[in-house]
């Protein structure tokens, strides 16, 4: 099972789930057939909130995971940070 498989699992439970990653991203499910994304854009030194609906919890999850790599959140990216710094 990859992450975006796992995500879409995980947030399509019945008990209603919330993923958050320090960083400003979270996923969720809000009813039936509805999920959303919130995520943290960088514009002009101001940080903005923003957020996004889909349809089914693949396509959220899709996003999300897209987002975390785009934005480099998550414990394996301050891992490699933290090898990259006693390199130095």
């Amino acid at each position: 099972m990859d992450e975006v498989e796992a995500i879409a699992k995980t947030v399509n439970l019945p008990a209603d789930f919330e993923i958050r990653l320090p960083g400003g991203l979270s996923i969720c499910r809000l009813a039936e057939n509805q999920f959303h994304v919130e995520y943290e854009v960088e514009q002009d030194g101001d940080t903005e909130l923003r957020e996004k609906s889909f349809k089914t919890a693949e396509a959220a999850a899709k996003f999300f995971i897209e987002r975390r790599h785009a934005q480099k959140l998550g414990g394996d990216y301050a891992e490699m940070e933290d090898e990259e710094s006693d390199d130095e």
